[in-house]
């Protein structure tokens, strides 16, 4: 019985695998009505569309380089990070004397705070250490991805470096990338809402429990369509098929159709539609959605703004920034009313979960749950305000008050 059960689990998964599954339902990121006719879809010009706010590029601070901890403006940091993946190498070069200037995001909080313990650095520096595998390596690809790509979503570029006096009036500058870090990490570990849809494929357990298979390519259209196209907005996709994570911001799509017997391309989706009847052995109708009556294939051409290494310059733009491009094929079910319902993959690898923060819920600390601090950047940092974020610097989590006031200044 052992031996046939993840196949029982995988074919009960697969009769209707073309249907949007409830934990998919991407309609909970949008806030106005869906558009799912392709007819629709065309005479509104949403086969192609980018998202109304720009993004911007940043680091996944890795957990391998001591995350915010990271001295990426050190000459000598740099100079390690550009040859090993060993964390020993970074640990070594933490306590070494440096311009203030190039001192790591988490060690100038530390000091506008005037946390002589350094309490924020030493949570950063912490995740490498409970990383560590067996034979002492970090995974280079833990991070914080996720903070970066929502944080993008959610603030405006900062441009321009800002100075704040620290409570003991020193003044501490804080560049464009050193802002991006913090924001990005208020939203990793910070408290917020957020819409997850999907399922993470978390190594053999989730193949057998059907966690591995991607998300429905139905339901990635219709939100690239409404989310992206209809209302401007971004959201975030784990473009990585297997136990890694790798989060990105949606910022553009192209989508083309064809026939999906022949390949042809065709210039609307009714010149590309096949009868799903009579052809069922070429388009594997065990696996269509209960209610289609066409198929047609698409090709999905998306990009995300992507990752990079923290930048040493004074100032940010767009030309700085990385763009990531992916494809997609996969066919759409349509049903008599051009409606679509279903979908199947054609491309072997597939984005795993896609998410969004919501957007009446920015991210605060667990201590700015309780109650709003308010924090005037023109002044040193209040010792009651100071006390207070050295408390929430315990959990990881920079105060909201200042990183939004941070990001304020730089635009």
């Amino acid at each position: 019985m052992k031996k046939i059960l993840p196949s029982l689990l995988l074919l009960s998964t697969a009769l209707h695998a073309g249907e949007i599954p409830k934990h998919e339902d991407y309609t909970l990121l949008l806030s106005s009505r869906p558009v799912t006719g392709l007819d629709q879809i065309q005479a509104q010009g949403l086969n192609f569309k980018l998202t109304k706010k720009s993004l911007w590029s940043g680091s996944y601070w890795p957990f391998y380089q001591g995350s915010l901890g990271s001295r990426y403006r050190d000459p000598s940091f740099r100079a390690v990070m550009n040859k090993t993946y060993k964390f020993e190498e970074y640990v070594n070069l933490r306590t070494a004397r440096v311009n203030p200037n190039d001192l790591s995001p988490a060690e100038k909080y530390d000091l506008l705070l005037g946390d002589s313990l350094g309490t924020f650095t030493e949570t950063q520096w912490k995740n490498g250490a409970d990383n560590r595998s067996l034979s002492g390596s970090v995974p280079t690809w833990r991070g914080i991805c996720d903070g970066w790509a929502a944080a993008s979503m959610t603030w405006n570029r900062p441009t321009k470096s800002v100075t704040l006096l620290s409570v003991n009036g020193l003044p501490i500058t804080f560049f464009p990338e050193d802002i991006k870090a913090l924001g990005s990490q208020l939203h990793a570990k910070g408290e917020k809402r957020v819409t997850f849809l999907g399922k993470r494929c978390n190594g053999t357990t989730g193949w057998l429990t059907g966690a591995c298979g991607g998300l429905n390519p139905a339901a990635l259209h219709l939100a690239l369509i409404n989310s992206v196209g209809v209302e401007g907005s971004s959201f975030i996709l784990d473009i990585s098929p297997g136990k890694e994570v790798w989060n990105y911001p949606v910022q553009e799509y192209s989508l083309s159709y064809s026939n999906p017997l022949t390949g042809a391309a065709a210039s609307d989706w009714k010149s590309a539609r096949v009868e799903l009847v009579g052809n069922e052995r070429d388009l594997r109708a065990n696996k269509r959605a209960e209610g289609t009556r066409w198929i047609v294939a698409v090709k999905a051409k998306v990009k995300f703004m992507d990752m990079r290494d923290g930048g040493t310059n004074s100032f940010d733009s767009a030309e700085f920034d990385k763009i990531l491009e992916k494809e997609w094929s996969y066919d759409l079910e349509i049903d008599h009313r051009g409606q679509v319902i279903g979908g199947e993959w054609i491309s072997k690898a597939r984005p795993d979960f896609m998410w969004a923060p919501q957007k009446t819920s920015l991210p605060v600390s667990s201590l700015e749950r309780r109650g709003q601090f308010s924090f005037d950047p023109t002044l040193p940092v209040d010792p009651t305000l100071a006390a207070r974020g050295i408390e929430a610097s315990k959990n990881a989590q920079p105060l909201a008050a200042i990183i939004n006031k941070l990001f304020e200044l730089s635009k």
